[in-house]
């Protein structure tokens, strides 16, 4: 019976040692930030092209003479993270994706959220069962290169890029964008792997990629080379965009990412650690862990280490920024823009490019006026607490994404006041009896205001165009009360209370910035893997330049639209997650896990054998 027990204890240890950890982590909804902040690439700087930000919340700028271990230690102490799991404060970040139009304006692309699986993937040989390890504190990694122009499939790197056009029928991956010659009417899916072997030694490495490495031969699985021998959970990001409004799939794709790719090949994502080890450790132990329970990852709470830390809303809405990020070059969030934010010259087809740095203003394309509000007391209003007030309370040197707000134009000369980062729209619905708030999705007569412009001007200008702000609710003037809220209680605009100015934020937006580190000195450019990083400021080459391709004669598909919008499609919109043929993430997981349950049911059949023979 001793020799029994001792069986059916090892088959025990080898059936859970052959599970294949997974769970995923889902961010959707509102960014915890969108912005030119990078604090891998670009520490305390602008960064060269803007992001959207997922994760924790104590995410900034960064600071160069910070160690990896000691941001760590700031991101893991988060006040919560817009994630779902919330041991797992880590930020994920990726360019922002755009759209141009054959007249030159460009729509930011409906984006729902990012999806990060962990799958923990096997070799062959002596790693067919990895010990695998907990994501070391102080971890960063960026998994592809931004300036990356071609694809070349005998590189894995390369292979770690992807995209998947939702569509019927699917179609298969491609390395590049898909969307020159398929219409993704269920939306275009983007994909990148992180190397899973880590040299087990460094945190970050100049080009932030060589002290990792992908599997050899793959960038999903296979054996790690002996140079990064430690094995960590895989990270796999997902994202999905709502395309179906951009007119593609006839010959040319005009959809190019926030750094000036339109080849698809520069998109890449950074990945700053602040997981729980100990739990993450746990979790890769315990069978509960293992995908054929998780749903492949769709349900990390059956994954027992996770279980009390799994919210039950998701998306999670509550979730802030700590510190406002100074900064607020136009993305397009509201409006339609005139070229990529910062400095980002289109490029693509062939060689790969360095983008410049710097800023200039953005020329005005849309009917809808992007704004910060000043108000008589000198500071700018903001709308972020956790009220939804609006409140002046902000002083120019601070000014962020907080402060900016979209004018959208209504009927009969009314205009609808629509938060930035928040895409709230200010109402007076309680009729002047309380401050304005920014609660409501859409406006209707609550939300439109008369503003007027008493001083001649005819707009917003740098310096603040003088107007007053009337409330179709009641007729009332907005005004400043004494501890800063906006109220629509004034029945004269002759108060001081009553003034305000109208800012364009976009006019010399180079010059109004500012930090503790300085955002006007030049940013270098991110490197290619394992090369030295320059001391000197990157310049563009403007031989490289981008020349969009003719626009097709060729009639758009019915269900395709075919020309440029008087304002930029809503960019809150999330992605369709219609069926599709292509290849799923989750089936090659799916794929891979099935294997692996054969083999453990292999295991237990052998030992079962073994155990009845020794009866």
């Amino acid at each position: 019976m001793r020799a029994v027990a001792s069986i059916f204890v090892l088959c025990t240890i080898l059936s859970s040692a052959m599970a294949d950890p997974l769970w995923k982590v889902f961010c959707q909804g509102t960014p915890l930030y969108r912005g030119q902040a990078d604090p891998i690439v670009n520490p305390g700087a602008l960064a060269q092209h803007s992001h959207k930000v997922f994760g924790g919340s104590a995410f900034d700028y960064g600071d160069s003479s910070l160690t990896p271990q000691q941001y760590y230690d700031q991101i893991f102490a988060s006040k919560c993270t817009t994630c779902s799991i919330t041991i797992d404060n880590s930020v994920y970040w990726v360019p922002d994706l755009y759209y141009k139009w054959d007249n030159g304006s460009i729509s930011l692309v409906p984006n729902g959220g990012l999806t990060i699986y962990y799958p923990s993937r096997s070799g062959s040989g002596n790693q067919t069962h990895p010990n695998w390890k907990p994501i070391p504190k102080g971890l960063r990694i960026v998994a592809g290169q931004s300036t990356r122009r071609s694809y070349n499939s005998s590189i894995v790197s390369n292979k770690a890029v992807s995209y998947a056009c939702l569509s019927n029928p699917g179609g298969p991956e491609t390395g590049e964008f898909p969307t020159a010659t398929r219409y993704c009417v269920n939306g275009l899916r983007a994909q990148v792997w992180f190397p899973m072997c880590w040299d087990g030694v460094n945190l970050d490495s100049k080009d932030h990629f060589s002290h990792m490495s992908y599997p050899i031969g793959a960038p999903d699985g296979g054996n790690c080379p002996d140079t990064h021998p430690v094995r960590i959970p895989g990270i796999f990001f997902e994202l999905l965009f709502s395309v179906a409004d951009f007119p593609h799939g006839q010959g040319v794709s005009r959809f190019v990412w926030s750094n000036g790719d339109v080849t698809g090949n520069g998109l890449h994502g950074d990945f700053l650690n602040g997981w729980d080890a100990t739990i993450m450790a746990a979790a890769l132990a315990d069978p509960s862990c293992d995908a054929s329970n998780t749903n492949n990852g769709n349900s990390p709470q059956n994954c027992a280490p996770f279980t009390q830390y799994v919210k039950k809303d998701n998306p999670d809405q509550s979730c802030k920024i700590e510190k406002s990020l100074p900064g607020y070059e136009d993305l397009g969030i509201n409006r339609l823009i005139s070229h990529l934010p910062g400095c980002n010259p289109i490029s693509g087809g062939g060689a790969n490019v360095q983008a410049c740095t710097g800023s200039w203003p953005q020329s005005q394309v849309d009917s809808k006026l992007r704004v910060a509000i000043r108000a008589s007391n000198g500071l700018y209003a903001t709308s972020t607490n956790t009220t939804n007030n609006w409140v002046a309370s902000v002083a120019q040197a601070a000014l962020s994404y907080s402060e900016m707000y979209t004018l959208v134009p209504q009927q009969n000369g009314l205009w609808a006041i629509q938060s930035e980062i928040t895409q709230q729209f200010c109402s007076d619905n309680k009729r002047g009896a309380t401050p304005l708030l920014f609660n409501r999705g859409s406006p209707s007569g609550w939300e439109f205001f008369n503003i007027t412009y008493t001083n001649g001007d005819k707009g917003p200008t740098q310096s603040g165009a003088k107007v007053t702000i009337t409330a179709n609710s009641n007729g009332n003037y907005v005004q400043i009360l004494s501890d800063g809220s906006l109220q629509s209680n004034a029945s004269s605009s002759s108060a001081s209370s009553a003034t305000f100015y109208l800012v364009d934020p976009d006019a010399g937006v180079q010059d109004t910035r500012t930090s503790k580190n300085g955002f006007n000195t030049p940013a270098a450019a991110p490197t290619a893997p394992g090369t030295p990083v320059s001391s000197s400021g990157a310049t563009y080459d403007s031989s490289s330049s981008y020349e969009w391709p003719s626009s097709t004669t060729s009639p758009s598909p019915s269900s395709a639209p075919s020309s440029a919008p008087s304002s930029s499609p809503s960019s809150t919109t999330s992605s369709s997650n219609a069926n599709s043929t292509s290849k799923d993430p989750s089936s090659i997981v799916e794929s891979s896990e099935a294997s692996s349950d054969v083999v453990v049911r292999a295991v237990v059949y052998v030992c079962l054998i073994a155990v009845v023979s020794l009866l």
